[in-house]
């Protein structure tokens, strides 16, 4: 049986990497070369082997509001007018004992990694207590939005329009994600959210969280694997992932791919953080950039 014919993309694929060249302000390629052969790649392959895995906050959600950092899918729930101070409180205490770890560059990985555990498991344990409710959720994410990337209602709409299997894998709150994106029309069939999510009794009140915790440094396979999204993508060998931190680049972990594109978004610190980002992702989108890149991408898949 002969092989099915490489697709010509030439044009696409041009045109491409003009736009990379031409986007030096709000992009930085290290390996301009290996970016444009993993392009290559997926562009030949085309859109029905390629799938993509997003994480949420700071990366779909923008980082910066007015000069203020945005709300993230944890913190939107001390925002709620539903929700007594005492839980904001406790929160920001837990945040400013926790967050110095999470960040610390001395600190060594293993007990960065159990102290993740003890904050996320205490958060959950506040937010259990709130007796929460899917009409609570709704409304908060309309009270106080959690803003989205310029251009990041285009991406899910890209990757909708061509069939792209999209997982959002986050260490938030995959409730009050849902939520969001059901408000914003992003909830498409191709979406799916591997995150932290609540069970609701009978009663319609949270009364636990479903399956494995999922925490700042776990995002791997561990939670991926045996999920419904890896039978979808049992075909789909090229990845493009996307994420603000260093540990968002273990999301695509235990899956076999043929290419992997790594999209950073290096949110702020950019002089300081650079160097860290520009070798660990393929693409790093500098100061909060909207996401013109990613979509210029999927737009150029056939």
């Amino acid at each position: 049986m002969s092989e099915t014919p490489r697709r010509d993309n030439s044009s696409s694929y041009v045109d491409l990497l003009a736009y990379l060249q031409d986007s030096t302000s709000s992009v930085f390629i290290k390996d301009f070369q290996r970016v444009s052969e993993k392009l290559r790649s997926i562009l030949d392959d085309g859109s029905s082997k390629v799938h993509v895995i997003s994480d949420f906050d700071m990366t779909i959600s923008k980082y910066w509001v007015n000069g203020e950092r945005n709300v993230s899918s944890h913190r939107l729930l001390a925002l709620s007018s539903r929700v007594p101070k005492e839980f904001s409180d406790k929160t920001d205490i837990l945040y400013k004992h926790y967050y110095p770890i999470e960040i610390s560059r001395t600190i060594p990985h293993k007990e960065k990694v159990q102290a993740m555990v003890e904050w996320w498991e205490k958060a959950h344990e506040l937010i259990l207590e709130l007796k929460l409710t899917k009409s609570d959720l709704a409304h908060m994410v309309t009270e106080t939005p959690i803003l989205l990337r310029m251009g990041a209602r285009e991406f899910v709409d890209h990757c909708a329009a061509k069939d792209i299997p999209l997982l959002v894998f986050s260490a938030g709150l995959g409730d009050v994600i849902d939520a969001l994106l059901r408000h914003e029309g992003l909830m498409k069939p191709n979406v799916h959210i591997v995150s932290n999510r609540l069970h609701f009794g009978e009663d319609g009140v949270a009364d636990r969280f479903d399956g494995r915790l999922i925490h700042t440094f776990n995002k791997n396979e561990a939670a991926i694997g045996g999920s419904a999204y890896s039978s979808i993508i049992e075909d789909r060998h090229n990845v493009i992932l996307m994420g603000d931190s260093l540990g968002d680049l273990r999301m695509a972990e235990g899956l076999e791919h043929d290419t992997k594109l790594t999209i950073g978004f290096l949110n702020h610190d950019t002089e300081l953080l650079l160097d860290q980002y520009a070798e660990a992702f393929d693409i790093v989108i500098l100061d909060d950039a909207p996401m013109d890149i990613v979509n210029r991408i999927l737009s150029a898949l056939p």
